[in-house]
């Protein structure tokens, strides 16, 4: 698109955004504090206002900023390593994989994801057993 601004590549966007959010308490509620962690990111990063406020047709249709929609796109790579905690609608948390990935102690309330996933699969697979066994009956 013509006359959009740059922005870093999105790899180098993922510690700035969580050591925003471990400093914000580590779990923001976006349609709340949102602005706040774009702009504090933004400020790591050195962006101008630009950057921080460009919109076109493709980004505004539910009123966001493209840097919003970068953001966004950190957060979905963040969750899918499990660093971010992806299980609330409208909760950006950090689980203990992110605090580790920057070398923060995780308080005991952080979601653990991995431990999740591992008691979430053995407890699938138990009910596959169960619903094996009533299926010979």
């Amino acid at each position: 698109m013509k006359g959009e601004p740059k922005y870093p590549r999105r790899g180098d966007v993922e510690i700035p955004l969580l050591k925003v959010l471990c400093q914000m308490g580590g779990s923001v509620q976006l349609s709340i504090r949102g602005r706040e962690l774009e702009n504090r990111v933004a400020d790591i990063l050195n962006l101008s206002l630009e950057q921080r406020e460009f919109s076109a047709v493709n980004y505004s249709c539910e009123g966001n900023r493209k840097w919003r929609n970068e953001l966004q796109f950190v957060r979905n790579s963040l969750a899918d390593k499990g660093q971010l905690d992806s299980s609330r609608h409208d909760f950006w948390t950090v689980s203990v994989a992110g605090y580790t990935r920057i070398g923060v102690q995780p308080p005991k309330h952080a979601p653990d994801i991995e431990s999740t996933y591992r008691r979430t699969r053995g407890a699938n697979a138990q009910t596959m057993r169960r619903q094996a066994i009533l299926d010979q009956l």
